[in-house]
């Protein structure tokens, strides 16, 4: 996932809930899997 992506997912996200993200859980941090994290931050 890029960090696009990781943008495009959290906006996703918004559009069915105004609730905040309160976790992130990474089941590893292989790039690929992780790159999109720093949109959640």
């Amino acid at each position: 996932i890029t960090p696009a992506a990781g943008r495009a997912l959290m906006n996703s996200i918004e559009v069915v809930t105004d609730k905040p993200i309160t976790t992130l859980i990474n089941s590893h941090f292989h790039y690929d899997h992780a790159n999109g994290t720093p949109a959640f931050g």
